[in-house]
């Protein structure tokens, strides 16, 4: 690869950011523009509605292990593009639906399916590879795409009401793949194959060097050579440890409510007596907002110890979801907005870069994706049980109580989850050799 003066690693930064924005504005925010009109056109539940999106977050994760282990073994190109080719095609066969059985066999099959082959995984998973000191801030960054989607939100809103729901399934396929696909050939693998190393270091050979002569040495600043050891665990190496467990559980236990407020926030706000326009634009503000939190848990999670800033980030939602169901204006909702869309925001890049740090990149992927199975049971759970309890009491406020519970819990958990003691062997990043670990 030709050297640039921008460290590679940036560039897919940029370009993973890119394809997040369309994912989080068509998919993981714009699903909730979707919602009321599909229970319009069909009289169908709003739990058995909910149960879609709440499956298909089983699904990705249940594709997360493949999607990873995808891009730990070939690189993260060809899962990108087959997943961007699965999620456009289903958006456009949306079109042809008229039962909940054939929107449930395309939302999962392709959809749901491509997301979890091609999209947050490969990148993240990208990202983890190329970056350890700047990790989380990388993380922040290319997560914050999902933010930025949010602005997607509105106009979707827009296109759903003045011309109907099948051309804007037409529009959001057709923005997946020009988009997606372009940017599937920008990502790369370990930046050790194309003569680098993590954060922008090179590999300096001196005359004759083999690889246990070869230094890191800053790209930035030549006179510095940064010595750092990075822990490298297997996949069944991680799932040994305690602080897998307590990481997933955890994880689950905040997934568990940001997975309903982006199903049911519209639907919530429309209930309240706010519009359509509105609730998708206060939809779209929230996702906008938490890009703040992503860059500044980013920025911090590389310097301070992420443990005690994840449990922030959940006692802040815990705080806006007592907020969220007293809401009866907008200086309500955005009190609500303010609070929770930072620490919604900040929670990814931190959640993300913890599993980098505890263990490591060679099997990044592999490992993120089994913890995402053992978090998944929030994402099935709490959409539906927020749908069933609406259906039931036509209130979400027990639902929201119940999620408030949940992250105490979240926030005992990730307190126990301490970084595990290292495997047998761990890679030294400055020689570029495994060696025993002390």
């Amino acid at each position: 690869m030709k050297r640039s003066k921008i460290f590679y690693g940036w560039w897919i930064v940029a370009a993973g950011a890119l394809v997040l924005g369309v994912y989080g504005g068509v998919y993981l925010y714009g699903f909730s523009i979707f919602f009321n009109p599909l229970i319009e056109r069909f009289g169908w539940s709003r739990a058995a509605l909910s149960g879609a999106f709440s499956v298909s977050r089983l699904e990705t994760g249940l594709f997360g292990p493949l999607g990873g282990w995808l891009v730990d073994k070939y690189g993260p190109r060809v899962p990108m593009f087959i997943g961007t080719l699965l999620m456009g095609a289903g958006f456009l066969l949306l079109t042809q639906v008229n039962s909940l059985t054939s929107f449930y066999l395309i939302f999962l099959c392709l959809i749901a399916a491509g997301a979890g082959i091609g999209a947050v995984n490969s990148v993240t998973t990208v990202v983890g590879k190329w970056f350890i000191r700047r990790r989380t801030l990388a993380t922040g960054l290319i997560i914050s795409g999902v933010g930025l989607g949010g602005l997607i939100v509105p106009a979707l809103a827009w296109i759903v009401t003045s011309f109907g729901l099948e051309v804007a399934y037409v529009i959001a396929g057709l923005t997946i793949l020009a988009v997606g696909l372009p940017a599937s050939f920008i990502m790369r693998s370990e930046p050790e194959k194309y003569g680098m190393l993590p954060d922008g270091n090179t590999i300096v050979e001196s005359i004759g060097a083999g690889a246990a002569d070869q230094r890191a040495q800053s790209s930035t600043e030549p006179g510095d050579q940064p010595r750092y050891t990075e822990v490298n665990f297997t996949g069944p190496q991680a799932v040994k440890t305690r602080a897998f467990w307590l990481l997933g559980v955890a994880f689950g236990m905040r997934q568990m409510t940001v997975s309903s407020i982006a199903v049911h926030q519209i639907p919530f706000l429309v209930d309240k007596g706010f519009s359509l326009a509105e609730a998708s634009a206060m939809l779209g503000l929230l996702a906008v907002l938490s890009v703040p939190g992503r860059i500044l848990m980013g920025w911090l999670g590389d310097k301070y110890d992420k443990r005690y800033l994840l449990m922030g980030t959940l006692a802040m939602i815990i705080v806006s979801l007592i907020v969220f169901i007293n809401v009866s204006n907008v200086w309500h909702v955005l009190l609500f907005l303010a609070i929770y869309s930072p620490a919604y925001g900040g929670g990814g890049p931190l959640m993300t870069s913890m599993r980098g740090e505890y263990f490591g990149r060679r099997h990044f992927g592999t490992i993120q994706g089994l913890n995402q199975w053992v978090q998944i049971w929030g994402t099935l759970i709490g959409p539906i049980f927020a749908g069933v309890m609406y259906d039931t009491t036509k209130s979400y406020n027990i639902a929201f109580l119940s999620f408030a519970a949940a992250g105490l819990v979240g926030i005992l958990l990730t307190y126990q989850a301490k970084k595990p003691a290292p495997p047998k062997e761990y890679l030294r990043v400055d020689a570029g050799e495994s060696v025993p670990a002390a």
